[in-house]
Formats: C-alpha cells, sequence, structure tokens
C-alpha cells in the first residue's frame, strides 16, 4: 500500500499492476515528446524539506505548498514503468497512478515518481500512456 495526500486527507493506494488492463505496461520504457514539469512533493505538512514523491504533470504543472520545487523534463526523457496503483479510499474518484523510474534523471531511486492522468483507452479497452506525451521504446 502507499500513502499520498488527497485534498484533505491521506490517499491509499493499492497495487493493481496484474489487472489484464494495465500489466503489459510493466516494464515498459517510454521516450517523453514535448516537456513536463517534475514537481518534488512533501507529504508532510510541516517540512518543506524532505521529498516524499515526485509528480510529473503536463505544463504548466500546479503548485502549493506540498510542493518543494519544480522544474522541467525536456523531450526525449526516458523513464521505465515500475507499477500501476489506484486509490481505495478516494470518495470521488478511482485515481489510477502509473509508478515510474525516470531513467533520464538522477532522483533518489527511493521516492516514487508519480505519472497522474497521462493515460488513455486504446481500442481494446487497455490503458496505454497518452500517445501525444509519450513514445513506447522497443527494446527487443
Amino acid at each position: 500500500m502507499v500513502l499520498s495526500l488527497a485534498g484533505c486527507g491521506m490517499a491509499e493506494y493499492d497495487d493493481i499492476s496484474s489487472d489484464v488492463k494495465y500489466a503489459h505496461l510493466i516494464g515498459g520504457q517510454y521516450q517523453t515528446l514535448q516537456r513536463l514539469r517534475l514537481h518534488a512533493v512533501t507529504l508532510d505538512r510541516n517540512s518543506r524539506k524532505k521529498i516524499d514523491i515526485y509528480n510529473l504533470t503536463e505544463y504548466p504543472g500546479f503548485g502549493g505548498p506540498e510542493v518543494i520545487y519544480s522544474r522541467q523534463l525536456k523531450p526525449a526523457s526516458l523513464f521505465q514503468i515500475k507499477t500501476i496503483i489506484k486509490c481505495n479510499n478516494c470518495i470521488f474518484d478511482s485515481r489510477i497512478k502509473i509508478v515510474v523510474d525516470i531513467l533520464s534523471e538522477d532522483l533518489d531511486s527511493e521516492m516514487p515518481v508519480h505519472l497522474p492522468n497521462m493515460q488513455v483507452e486504446d481500442v481494446a479497452k487497455r490503458i496505454i500512456l497518452d500517445p501525444k506525451f509519450f513514445r513506447k521504446i522497443i527494446t527487443e
């Protein structure tokens, strides 16, 4: 289980990587096609130094007291999908987040990188990364 901020409370996430809609994504490597925004986020309301997670979003990104810093992730950046998680206590939505390793950045490997709301369904109703932002790298 993974914890994250959800409005006024903590969101709890379950690993759903083995679900048939998502399993094909695990281990896949991708390249960004346009600039994105990388946010270092704290879950501690009293700390401005402790990074708990990173969020990768489309420009211009987001702000708030939980954001320690943010910076541009350039086009052609590489990442690999580690897992897919789903919020199990979010009342108004069932948030799905893709957790990735950004291969082209020097980030703390202990901190998860979330890729929220950047996926779409293909014709077979499987989830894929939004092709306007990402291109799959074939590694065979």
